[in-house]
């Protein structure tokens, strides 16, 4: 296990109780944070070009541990009982809470891009690169394995609360065409899948519907992307039909759900020219926005409807109409990553950088669906 002690840098003067004043940085952090109910924080970590899970301490920052996997790229979830799952290579990983090994699970392909999702009884799901969706129970032991075509090898999966677990098709090769399949959680069976001609988000469920981006025009690396080509809709949980979609005229990220449905999307021109932060209803009419080249990262709404979004180079919390209500000082590192609230300890990540403060808040819990205690940019979870 490498040490983590050089990762750590304390500000000094600074301490948890300092109402909206980081307590600590924590370096080397790669991806969106996942705040845990024990008082623990886990993301990706990269050192000399290896990347791994590593933990530290919600209130101080300290280190406590790091896997040596070297295939964990996206962030990890929890399970239940502090338990940390990560999809890694070829294996489902199962950790302590201060990430002692405790079973890894053999997968079909590779799903170090994927993130699992994780019900309230302990029971795993993940897809991998070879288009098998698995379940593993709260002991480890597999559930079904399911061959359902294309590549599952990207993106996070999502519970929906009813039964159903869905998924992104991405990479399909001469499979099935991209797009989305929702799983019955019990038997592994498809119980409905869409095409998608370049899913761009994973599905958020709310209230019946699944939210989501996608782009329609050509994504390959050489071609400029077209913003009116990328549009955010809402389908069906109950059969995947589309009910509506729309182009806001910007590149959006996955949207963030109000507890009555309403949703919350950061969106921006790619240039960082220009960006903006809107409400829509569950229709996706438009409530109101606000235009500010600065807002970035998908939002983490609280539970007295307060919004927290990257703003500059600083960290926003806006009240529900989208004016400002106070700011929180990166330190000169911009909040890109969603921030996360966990016993009134905000966690936001940036350009590799962790920070967190006491706000005196708390995050709303009561998400429809979410993997338990998630985060992420393009998908952070809530508790079911």
């Amino acid at each position: 296990m490498r040490a983590l002690a050089p990762l750590l840098i304390t500000l000094t003067g600074c301490v948890a109780s300092n109402y909206g004043e980081p307590h600590y940085l924590y370096f080397d952090g790669d991806f969106g944070p996942v705040a845990s109910p024990l008082g623990m924080v886990y993301g990706t970590l990269t050192v000399d070009g290896v990347s791994s899970i590593a933990a530290s301490t919600l209130w101080a920052g300290d280190p406590i541990g790091v896997t040596d996997s070297g295939d964990s790229l996206l962030p990890p979830v929890l399970g239940p009982d502090g338990y940390v799952v990560d999809a890694s290579g070829g294996e489902l990983r199962v950790y302590t809470d201060r990430l002692s090994p405790w079973s890894f699970l053999p997968l079909a392909g590779d799903a170090s891009r994927a993130v699992p999702a994780v019900d309230a009884e302990g029971t795993s799901y993940v897809g991998d690169s070879n288009g098998f969706a698995h379940a593993f129970d709260f002991h480890g032991d597999a559930l079904w394995s399911s061959d359902l075509g294309g590549s599952f090898g990207i993106g996070r999966r999502s519970l929906d609360g009813e039964g159903r677990l869905l998924m992104l098709r991405d990479n399909a090769g001469e499979g099935p065409s991209p797009g989305y399949v929702a799983v019955d959680v019990a038997t592994g069976e498809v119980l409905w899948e869409v095409d998608a001609a370049h899913p761009w988000s994973p599905l958020h469920p709310h209230d019946g519907r699944a939210y989501g981006v996608q782009y329609l025009g050509d994504p390959s690396p050489n071609v400029d992307r077209d913003l009116d080509q990328y549009r955010l809709f809402a389908r069906s949980l109950e059969d995947g039909s589309l009910l509506w979609e729309q182009n806001l005229g910007m590149f959006p990220l996955a949207p963030s759900v109000y507890a009555g449905g309403d949703l919350v999307v950061v969106m921006n021109t790619l240039d960082a020219s220009s960006a903006a932060v809107a409400r829509l209803t569950p229709d996706g009419d438009e409530v109101w926005r606000v235009n500010d080249e600065t807002f970035y990262g998908r939002p983490t709404i609280l539970n007295n409807g307060h919004i927290l979004l990257g703003c500059g180079g600083e960290l926003c919390e806006l009240n529900s109409d989208g004016s400002v209500f106070r700011t929180f000082d990166m330190d000169g590192f911009s909040a890109a990553y969603a921030p996360l609230v966990q016993d009134g300890v905000v966690v936001a990540n940036s350009a590799g950088v962790y920070a967190g403060w006491d706000t005196r808040s708390t995050l709303r819990t009561a998400t429809d669906g979410w993997p338990r205690y998630g985060g992420g940019n393009h998908g952070a979870g809530r508790v079911p």
